[in-house]
C-alpha cells in the first residue's frame, strides 16, 4: 500500500510540474510578444535596437549638455535685465 500512496504522490507532482510548466511557457511567449512589440517600436522611431544604451547614454549626454548651455544664457539675460532695471529706476 505505501508503494500506490508513494506513486499517487509522484504523479500528483508531476501533475503539478505539467501545469507550472504550462503556465510559464504562457508566460514566455507572452513575454517575447511583448519583447517583439517593443523591438518594432524602437525600429519605428529610427534607433537599433542594439545600439539603444549607447543612444540613450548619448542623448542624455546632449541634453545635459543643452541644459547648461541654456542655464548660462538664462543667467546672462537675467543679469542684463537686472542692469537695464537698475538703469530704468535711477
Amino acid at each position: 500500500m505505501a508503494d500506490l500512496q508513494e506513486i499517487d504522490k509522484l504523479k500528483k507532482r508531476q501533475e503539478a510540474a505539467r501545469d507550472k510548466k504550462g503556465r510559464l511557457a504562457g508566460q514566455l511567449e507572452a513575454a517575447k510578444q511583448r519583447f517583439m512589440e517593443i523591438v518594432a517600436k524602437v525600429k519605428e522611431a529610427g534607433y537599433d535596437p542594439r545600439t539603444l544604451r549607447d543612444t540613450v547614454a548619448e542623448k542624455e549626454q546632449e541634453l545635459t549638455e543643452r541644459v547648461a548651455a541654456f542655464e548660462v544664457t538664462l543667467t546672462d539675460v537675467e543679469e542684463q535685465l537686472a542692469t537695464f532695471s537698475e538703469g530704468v529706476a535711477a
